[in-house]
């Protein structure tokens, strides 16, 4: 996230002096490319160093998606 942070203000800076930095990309290409590089570096991260569940942690969360629907508390459409 801090990462993410430092683009987005160099970005910021690069298109506020754009004049002196040559900057010349449009600022919605700009943003589509910090979140293609910010979401690469999350996808990276996750895979570098995966989360481990504790015993309690591992209480809160469903085994898969369909789980959340098999799940004896749930009664129904409407719950």
């Amino acid at each position: 996230m801090t990462l993410g942070s430092a683009l987005g203000l160099a970005v910021f800076f690069l298109d506020w002096f754009k004049a002196k930095t040559g900057w010349n990309v449009p600022s919605m290409m700009a943003t589509f490319y910090l979140f293609v590089i910010c979401s690469l570096i999350l996808v990276a991260v996750s895979y570098l160093k995966p989360h481990t569940h504790t015993a309690e942690s591992e209480a809160l969360v469903w085994k898969n998606p369909v789980a959340a629907v098999l799940d004896a508390a749930w009664t129904g459409l409407f719950d």
